[in-house]
Formats: C-alpha cells, structure tokens, sequence
C-alpha cells in the first residue's frame, strides 16, 4: 500500500495519543455516530451469522461495535499495528495482498471508512474492485473529491479562508462508485460547524464537542439540507 511518510507520521501520532479509543479515527463524536449508525442500517439482513470484515480498521471502535451483535461476526485488517488492539478481532494485513487471496462472496459485507482517501487513486479502485469480488455487500463511507469544494465556497461567500486538508488525502473521484447507491452524512453539521463556527470570535476555543457541536447536531438530526454540504458520502452496492 503507498502509504508516504507523513501519512505514517501522522496516524502513528493519533495512535500513540489516543491509543485504541475511537477519537484516533477521527475525534468529531456526532461524524462518527452517523458512520456507525449508516454502517448498521447497511447489514444485510439475512438469517444466522454475518461475515463482515472491515479495510483499514484503525483503532477497531468498529469492529467492537459490530461484535457486539451476536449475530455479527467481524473481523478488521490494518496494515500497521500502531493501535492497541490485543482485544480486537483486528489483523495484520495489506489490504490488496489480503483481498486477493480471499475467495469470491467469502464475506456478507465489506466495508471501509476514510480508508481510500488514504491511497493514490490508482490503488483505490485496486482495492474497491477486490471488496466487490469478496463480499455480498459493499459500503464506503469516504470523502469525495469536490466536497471540500463546495463548503469552501461557503466559507468564501461567509469571508473566511477555506480549510485545508492533509497534504496526503486523495479524496475519491465519483467515477470510482458508478453503480453505487449513496448519499451524504451531516450537510447541516458541517454547515454551522465547518463554516459558521468560525464566524464566533475565537472558534478555537469550540472543540469537536462541545456544546455548540451538540447543538449542531441535534439541528442536522432534525432538518436535511437540499444541496449537499458535507465532504463525506456514504456509497453502497450489492454485487453480482
């Protein structure tokens, strides 16, 4: 997996800081709470055991989370160990070596969250491509290209400077899930805290959770915005 240096860096800096708690992923609790909340409206309902295996597990909050289900049975992969996972069902593995010895349906479902963005668009489809060999069900929940777009202009047309992103995302072309169902996670949520937030005099002092992130995000579980707002879809397909 091309994975460069300060991306490295960068994740083996979350891990060391926040060890096998979910703030590693990514530290915006209500962002997390719809992943997780899409991931399990997405299992697929059938009768006895689920086979899921989550690409690119990180701290494993996931993994823990779906085994919780008994009638799940989920298993991560992770290219580096850099978390503390000793109670997780989280192995060791490149995800293209791993996906490409496994056996075509091995798996209910397949999923990967803020995985691709972390790879050249080359690798991306590699890998999306072997998810849909192995599993009944695909879901991607990433950032796509021309998201960050769009709530810049926001934030242009409101006077503020745009918001950068970390020099090694690739954030995924659309092209890459023709055939994928999908919609758009918090478009209100990061509206009032990606854009105006910043509009209060000292946003620094706001935090991921805090109380005005508590209260963007009950109006996000009460309105939905029209025009998506937010970089993150949700994709989802059954395949052949």
């Amino acid at each position: 997996m091309s994975f460069n240096q300060s991306n490295r860096d960068f994740w083996k800096q979350r891990a060391t800081q926040w060890g096998d708690d979910a703030n590693g992923s990514w530290q915006d609790d209500y962002m997390r709470e719809l992943e997780m909340e899409a991931l399990w409206q997405l299992l697929p309902c059938r009768e006895g055991s689920l086979a899921v295996l989550d690409v690119g597990a990180g701290p494993g909050h996931m993994v823990d989370e779906l085994n919780g289900d008994p009638q799940v049975r989920c298993t991560g992969i992770e290219r580096e160990l850099i978390w503390t996972l000793d109670h997780k069902q989280v192995y060791q593995h490149e995800a293209l070596p791993f996906l490409q010895v496994c056996e075509d349906n091995t798996y209910d479902l397949a999923y990967c969250v803020r995985v691709l963005i972390n790879m050249p668009h080359s690798e991306q489809r590699a890998v999306l491509k072997e998810m849909c060999r192995v599993a009944k069900r695909v879901v991607c929940i990433e950032e796509v290209a021309g998201g960050r777009k769009r709530l810049n202009g926001v934030r242009t047309a409101l006077g503020l400077p745009p918001l950068q992103a970390q020099e090694f995302n690739k954030p995924c072309k659309q092209s890459l899930f023709k055939g994928f169902e999908t919609e758009s996670l918090g478009d209100l949520y990061y509206l009032l805290t990606r854009a105006a937030r910043d509009l209060i005099d000292d946003p620094s002092t706001i935090g991921y959770n805090g109380r005005y992130h508590l209260q963007a995000s009950a109006l996000d579980e009460s309105y939905r915005l029209m025009t998506p707002i937010s970089p993150i879809r949700v994709f989802w397909k059954d395949t052949p």
